[in-house]
């Protein structure tokens, strides 16, 4: 539900951002990372699927980066995960084709979903608490002093994920703790 009326509320406000911005010029290079993609996994001829790949990204994110972590588990699962973004290196579709192709839609959105597993890994792995859908087995109470912020994550070029932090603005709202 949160996504729904979150993501609704996203969509407005950037609506009403774009329409009252100046946007710069695009560099003449913008699409080259991508199709440099596309030409590297339809030039590939021997390597893993998409969905073996997504599978196993599936099952470690599962076990290793669930609701409930440890660091324990947090370090395999980064172990395993570079392991994975290896193996993407070298996958394959039987579909070449560059019209409805499908199959390299699935291949993309893979790379889209290694890039968010490992940032949802490393936010995951710099937070020293327990809070909401993040649990903590190693660190199970909530820090307000010391994590009442947003992680705000993005990635340059070739890079892990580099992280920052923005205040919360709380509002008329008081700090508590969730019991169920």
């Amino acid at each position: 539900m949160d996504l729904v009326v979150f993501g609704k509320r996203a969509g407005q406000h950037a609506s009403i951002y774009s329409e009252s911005s100046k946007f710069s010029e695009l560099p003449s290079d913008a699409g080259y990372d991508s199709e440099s993609f596309l030409q590297q996994v339809r030039s590939n001829t021997r390597g893993p699927k998409v969905y073996e790949i997504r599978e196993k990204m599936q099952e470690i994110m599962m076990d290793y980066c669930s609701v409930f972590r440890n660091e324990e588990g947090m370090k395999k699962c980064a172990s395993l995960l570079s392991e994975l973004r290896e193996d993407f290196q070298k996958v394959t579709i039987s579909d070449k084709s560059n019209f409805y192709n499908y199959e390299m839609m699935a291949a993309f959105e893979l790379s889209c979903m290694l890039d968010v597993s490992e940032a949802t890994l490393h936010g995951a792995m710099l937070r020293k608490e327990s809070r909401g859908a993040h649990s903590r087995e190693d660190y199970p109470d909530r820090n307000d002093q010391d994590w009442l912020k947003h992680t705000l994550c993005y990635q340059e070029k070739g890079n892990n994920p580099i992280f920052k932090f923005k205040n919360v603005n709380l509002g008329k709202f008081e700090v508590k703790a969730r019991v169920y």
